[in-house]
């Protein structure tokens, strides 16, 4: 899950917030490989050691990726847009958030010609 806000915590250094959540049992260095390599694939190699109030609001924003990455998903996309219309057009499936943070999780019902 990829939250609007990021979501960070300042307590922590950049390299400690990507890897929050990861199972206790991966190796340090393993860890760290992983935070590395996410951070380097959305433009924050080298900020590891940074803390997240030395991060731009868009460099905070990319971390969130970047904790997602270091979890190897399987291949996909995410598309943030307001555009309900544009994101059922291109996406297999689509959350639409409301103020109350609860989401409508639905597969997209179309032509599977595309």
């Amino acid at each position: 899950m990829v939250f609007q806000d990021a979501r960070l915590l300042p307590w922590q250094r950049v390299l400690p917030n990507v890897v929050l959540g990861l199972p206790p049992g991966a190796a340090r260095r393993g860890r760290e490989s992983l935070a590395a390599v996410g951070l380097a694939a959305v433009g924050l190699a080298g900020r590891e050691r940074a803390w997240p109030n030395e991060l731009s609001g868009g460099e905070q924003q990319r971390v969130a990726p970047a904790r997602f990455l270091v979890r190897e998903p399987r291949p996909s996309v995410l598309l943030v847009t307001h555009d309900v219309d544009e994101a059922i057009a291109l996406a297999d499936r689509v959350l639409v958030l409301d103020d109350h943070d609860s989401a409508d999780d639905d597969a997209a019902d179309r032509d599977e010609s595309r």
